[in-house]
C-alpha cells in the first residue's frame, strides 16, 4: 500500500517517502531516528506510527513495535495496515494463533478491490496455519491468495513447495506423506462407518489410531518397495483396498514404522510481502522434525507425543485435562497454551519415569523409578490419586512391552 496517500501536508509527504525508502533498502537503523521523529509530530497518523513500528521490530525491539502499534491500533481500530503490522510482528515472535487473528483481522478490514492487500493477508494466514500445524488449511489460504492476486509469487511458492503428490500438506518426507495419507483415508472409513469424528471419545480415538498405526506396520509397511514405485493414485486406491480392524479392544497405539525425522529438515514458508506491505523480505529456514504428533507435541523430546498419546492418558485424565483440547492436539488442529505445555509435560515425565522402570526391570533401579513416577505424579494430585495414575500407566507400558516382545520372538522363529 502507498504510504504516502491521502490528504497530507507535501513536507509530511515527502518525509514518510524518505522513510519509506530507507525502509525497502533494509536500513532500518538509518531509518529509526526519522521515523521516531515523524511517529512523535503526528501522532494521529497511522502510516507514521506504521513506519515506526517496522524499524522497531526490524531493529531487534518486536515489544516496543508492540507497543507502538496497539497504541495507533485504538486511535485506527479500522486500519488494515495497523492490523497487518501487528500480524507481522506475533508471526516473528512465534505467536501464531495471534498472528492468525491479526492477519484475519487485517483481511477484513481490506476492501474488496485491494487485491494485491487482501493476498498479501491470506498469505500471512497460511503461514501462521502452517505453524499450527493446520497444512491443508493453510494450504486454502495460499490458494486464495493466487486466486487475490496471480503475481504473489511468494504464495503461489508456498502452494508449490509444501503440497504433496496427494494434494495435501507436505510432511517432511515422502513416507510420512504416504502414512498421513492412509490415516486420513482409514481416518474417513471409520467415519463413514461409525459415525463422525467428533463424536469419539478420547478412549476410542486412541483405539482407532493404534489400529489403523498397527495396520499400516502389518500390511502396508512391508510393501514399502512396491508403494515406492507407485503413482499417487495406486497408492491410494491401495489405501482404500486395506481392510483396518477397528472393532479390537484399546491399546496404546504403536508407533508407526517411519523415519522419524526428515533429514534434508523443511523450509519455512514464503514470506517475502511483510514491510509497510511492500519490503521484500524473506523467512529464514526450520526444521520441522517429526510430523503430525511431534508437531503438535513439539515441546516433548521426538517420539514424546506418541508416547504421551499412548501411556499418558490416565495422568491426564485424574488431572482433568480437557479431552476435548487433546483430541485437537492429537488431531494437529490446536496449539498447547503454556499451562498445556506444563500439565502435558508432567504427564510425559511420569511416563518416561514408568518406562524407566521398565528398563530396571529385576533391578534395584527399578523401585528407585517407581518411586520418581509416584513423586512427579503427586505434583499435580494427591497421594492416592497419584498411585492409582502410576499403576495404571505401569499397566499400559507393560501390555505394550509383552506385546511387542510376543512380535518379536514370532520374528525370531520363522
Amino acid at each position: 500500500m502507498d504510504l504516502n496517500s491521502g490528504q497530507r501536508p507535501p513536507n509530511l509527504k515527502r518525509d514518510l517517502a524518505n522513510v519509506d525508502i530507507l525502509i525497502l533498502k533494509g536500513k532500518f537503523k538509518e531509518a529509526l531516528p526519522f521515523a521516531r521523529k515523524l511517529a512523535a509530530e503526528h501522532r494521529d497518523d497511522p502510516f507514521c506510527q506504521v513506519a515506526l513500528s517496522i524499524c522497531y521490530a526490524e531493529t531487534g525491539s518486536p515489544a516496543i513495535a508492540l507497543r507502538v502499534l496497539h497504541d495507533a491500533e485504538k486511535r485506527h481500530p479500522e486500519s488494515a495496515d495497523i492490523a497487518f503490522n501487528i500480524a507481522h510482528v506475533q508471526e516473528s515472535l512465534h505467536r501464531f494463533e495471534l498472528a492468525e487473528k491479526y492477519y484475519g483481522r487485517a483481511l477484513s478490514l481490506s476492501p474488496e478491490d485491494k487485491k494485491a492487500d487482501r493476498s498479501q493477508c491470506y498469505n500471512g494466514l497460511g503461514r501462521s496455519m502452517w505453524h499450527q500445524n493446520r497444512r491443508d488449511k493453510a494450504l486454502e489460504m495460499w490458494k486464495q491468495a493466487v486466486r487475490e492476486n496471480p503475481l504473489n509469487l511468494a504464495a503461489q511458492k508456498n502452494l508449490n513447495e509444501y503440497t504433496n503428490e496427494y494434494g495435501a500438506g507436505k510432511a517432511p518426507s515422502r513416507p510420512f506423506d504416504d502414512f498421513y495419507q492412509f490415516q486420513k483415508i482409514q481416518l474417513e472409513k471409520y467415519e463413514r462407518l461409525y459415525g463422525k469424528k467428533d463424536d469419539l471419545s478420547l478412549e476410542e480415538m486412541q483405539r482407532v489410531l493404534g489400529g489403523i498405526i498397527r495396520t499400516w506396520n502389518e500390511q502396508i509397511e512391508r510393501r514399502k518397495n512396491e508403494i515406492d514405485s507407485m503413482t499417487a493414485a495406486e497408492k491410494a486406491e491401495l489405501f482404500r483396498k486395506t481392510e483396518c480392524d477397528y472393532t479390537q479392544q484399546a491399546d496404546p497405539p504403536l508407533v508407526p514404522l517411519l523415519p522419524s525425522k526428515n533429514p534434508d529438515g523443511q523450509k519455512m514458508p514464503e514470506s517475502r510481502v511483510i514491510n509497510k506491505r511492500g519490503a521484500d523480505k524473506k523467512a529464514d529456514s526450520f526444521d520441522d522434525g517429526a510430523f503430525n504428533l511431534d508437531a503438535s507435541f513439539n515441546f516433548l523430546p521426538p517420539g514424546g507425543g506418541m508416547a504421551l498419546i499412548a501411556f499418558g492418558v490416565p495422568a491426564l485424565a485424574t488431572y482433568g485435562f480437557k479431552e476435548k483440547k487433546l483430541k485437537k492436539l492429537i488431531e494437529g488442529t490446536a496449539v498447547a497454551s503454556d499451562k498445556d505445555k506444563d500439565i502435558l509435560t508432567w504427564a510425559f515425565d511420569i511416563v518416561l519415569a514408568v518406562i524407566a522402570a521398565m528398563a530396571e526391570r529385576g533391578r534395584d533401579g527399578e523401585t528407585d523409578c517407581i518411586l520418581d513416577a509416584y513423586d512427579i505424579a503427586r505434583e499435580e494430585l494427591d497421594d492416592e490419586s497419584a498411585r492409582y495414575v502410576v499403576h495404571d500407566i505401569r499397566k499400559l507400558v507393560e501390555k505394550t512391552d509383552k506385546e511387542l516382545r510376543g512380535k518379536r520372538r514370532g520374528k525370531s522363529k520363522e
